[in-house]
């Protein structure tokens, strides 16, 4: 797969990944924006009916019954088929709240634990855990349900005794005490599909966004990278194919990105095998003038080495002649070596023989030496014998 194929895909899953990212952040923003502002709306709706409510308290029913009309008027919870009748600030405000969820726009009532209206007791968990956590000081409580298949934001906050009038008709109980809850009901049909609409919007321009940047990136690195590599790959694949032309250089611009560097390398590494092969052809040239001058002389010495054959065969010859005259000679050595070895022996006995000669002589010199003495002494003794002869004679 190739670089821009790759490339291709990696900016498609990248853009794929953004979209998806960018709506779901996009909805959560929207969907925690709506929650706020149907939070806003809930503390508003609670603010129109606790002053509403205290309104009618006060300047309804706390004048009509300290009025002449009070004999002729009362205050009752069954007023609608009664003409002498006037409803409680309480039930006014549960029926507004009725016409106005009828209308879908909201609905209100209050909500007690301990009602003068059995109506207007907890009705389901998100009332009874309402009561508990405002009873035990939370100021307000809200989620999203589903009711009747429509998706409704609740809103619950705690219903003060604001006036006279709520103190009179909840004993035992004293202005700013809490006397039940105000639950509100707003449906979110319409809210969530302003916030679709408006997440459809921002999806929309965010993928042009995105689609537009991921363009312009590709276009750089095919303009900055992909192409300079193809113009490589293109010398590099006519070198490989022995079709090369090593004269041949690839652009380079006159940045100093690795690209760039890539490339001048890549020309300066080009340059460097061109001298390398015409070093080459050169060698080769020399080589073969040598090899011509060689084969000339080769031809010269096996014509002078058949010339040498006729020499060669009458030293043979004569090597010959002389390895036998060697080996007489050797044999005439060994011989030599044995009669020396006999001479040496023979020398050793007659030297023995002489040694004892020689002691021989030495007694026979001794011998002789006593003779002559003896025969010295005996001349003396002639001497004297021949004076006493010639004296006798005398």
């Amino acid at each position: 797969m190739r670089i821009g194929t790759k490339l291709v895909l990696a900016l498609g899953v990248l853009a794929t990944g953004m979209i998806v990212l960018g709506l779901w952040a996009t909805y959560h923003q929207e969907e925690g924006r709506l929650r706020t502002l149907l939070e806003e709306e809930g503390r508003i709706i609670q603010a129109q009916v606790e002053v509403t409510r205290a309104y009618i308290a006060k300047n309804y029913v706390g004048k009509l019954k300290k009025s002449s009309l009070g004999t002729q008027l009362h205050v009752a919870r069954e007023h609608e088929e009664d003409p002498h009748a006037i409803p409680f600030p309480a039930t006014a405000t549960q029926e507004i709240g009725k016409e106005l969820g009828k209308q879908g726009v909201f609905q209100a009532r209050l909500v007690s634990d301990q009602p003068m209206n059995p109506a207007n007791a907890p009705r389901d968990e998100f009332e009874k855990k309402a009561m508990e956590l405002i009873k035990n000081g939370a100021e307000s409580f809200s989620d999203v349900q589903i009711l009747n298949g429509v998706p409704t934001f609740r809103r619950a906050s705690a219903d003060l005794a604001s006036v006279e009038a709520c103190v009179n008709c909840h004993a035992g109980k004293q202005l700013g005490d809490v006397i039940g809850l105000l639950a509100v009901s707003i449906p979110m049909a319409s809210a969530q599909a302003s916030m679709a609409g408006s997440v459809l919007n921002s999806g929309i321009w965010m993928v042009s966004i995105i689609v537009v940047c991921l363009l312009a990136v590709y276009w750089f690195v095919h303009l900055f990278v992909l192409k300079p590599l193809r113009d490589l790959s293109a010398i590099a694949c006519d070198i490989a194919q022995g079709q090369g032309d090593l004269t041949k250089r690839v652009p380079v611009g006159s940045g100093g990105d690795e690209i760039t560097e890539l490339a001048r390398y890549f020309n300066v590494f080009i340059e460097k095998i061109q001298r390398a092969i015409l070093m080459v052809n050169e060698g080769t040239n020399r080589l073969a003038s040598s090899t011509v001058k060689l084969s000339t002389t080769a031809d010269s010495v096996v014509r002078a080495a058949e010339g040498q054959d006729s020499r060669v065969v009458q030293s043979a010859s004569a090597v010959e002649e002389m390895t036998m005259t060697a080996g007489e000679v050797a044999r005439n050595s060994t011989d030599a070596a044995n009669l020396a070895q006999e001479t040496a022996q023979t020398a050793k006995s007659g030297q023995e023989v002489m040694e004892q000669t020689v002691d021989g002589m030495q007694q026979v010199s001794q011998a002789v030496i006593h003779a002559a003495s003896m025969i010295t002494t005996l001349g003396h003794s002639s001497d004297q014998i021949g004076e006493i002869v010639r004296v006798i004679e005398d």
